[in-house]
């Protein structure tokens, strides 16, 4: 496999990592702090970026998820700018997938070399406007998770305890794909620089041609120098 094959294969799980993240619900979860004396907890809840779910300890921890139905100016700021960041993340990985799969050799969308490397420096900008993008939704999550732990939007604990946020699974897949992504980015942006060969643009014409009387009178062919 080539480099720049293996900058496609990291494009393509960058790109699966990013839609993992986009729509998996665990980006925050909650950590209960009981006072002595207090109820124990009966129900955990955990976070993504369209959905609030809760886990009821009495059920078997059967999870029940409701989607967040309020108006875009009732949401935080921080969550509309973190679906924002994860929506461009994603948009931009499809894009680079496209354009890593039109520069691979085997495949041909782009039949000359320069066009492949033109694509693939595409490719790896897309990469790169990805890892930006997902790094960044995961990095505000986490901060604004751990700086207010008293941070929602809408769960009203009314059993008696606290519950307090910790930075769930989908921060770290968010960190390790953007990682990746950047990755992906470099390679193919440091394959397209090779220009060494231009076969397709240097058409050179083999074609020998023999003058029109090859033949004496004898019949026997003339050489020619």
């Amino acid at each position: 496999m080539t480099i720049r094959g293996v900058g496609i294969l990291l494009g393509m799980a960058a790109l699966g990592g990013v839609l993992f993240c986009l729509f998996d619900r665990h980006w925050r979860i909650s950590v209960n702090y009981n006072q002595p004396g207090s109820a124990m907890p009966t129900v955990s809840y955990h976070e993504g970026l369209w959905h609030r779910c809760s886990n009821s300890y009495n059920l078997g921890g059967q999870s029940n998820c409701a989607k967040m139905m309020e108006a875009i100016n009732h949401l935080p700021s921080e969550l509309i700018f973190q679906r924002g960041f994860a929506v461009f993340a994603a948009i931009a990985g499809g894009i680079g997938v496209l354009f890593g799969m039109a520069s691979a050799q085997r495949i041909n969308f782009a039949s000359k070399q320069k066009d492949k490397n033109c694509c693939a420096t595409l490719a790896g900008v897309c990469y790169i406007v990805t890892a930006a993008c997902i790094m960044a939704a995961a990095s505000w999550s986490a901060s604004h998770t751990l700086k207010d732990s008293k941070w929602d939007y809408g769960i009203v604990n009314t059993a008696g305890y606290n519950i307090i946020y910790t930075i769930g699974a989908d921060i770290y897949v968010g960190w390790v794909t953007g990682v990746m992504a950047l990755i992906a980015g470099c390679i193919m942006i440091f394959t397209s620089c090779n220009n060494d060969e231009y076969d397709d643009e240097m058409e050179y014409n083999t074609t020998q041609y023999a003058p029109p009387n090859t033949y004496n009178s004898a019949g026997t062919r003339k050489e020619y120098c």
